[in-house]
């Protein structure tokens, strides 16, 4: 997955693909910035979650 260095542009790809499969996504911190994974992948592994973002009612 892509290491972002904006936090705009990570939200952004959270929310793109949240709407796109449905499922939330967080943006998580790494050593080399920030990555967005699917919220189930970031708790089972205890990443630190920086946003949230959940699907919308009307997406998918």
């Amino acid at each position: 997955m892509t290491i972002f260095t904006d936090p705009s542009a990570a939200v952004d790809e959270a929310q793109y693909l949240a709407a796109l499969s449905g499922e939330p996504f967080s943006v998580v911190r790494t050593d080399s910035g920030m990555q967005v994974i699917r919220y189930t992948q970031a708790c089972r592994y205890n990443r630190e979650i920086l946003e949230t973002v959940n699907p919308s009612k009307g997406a998918a």
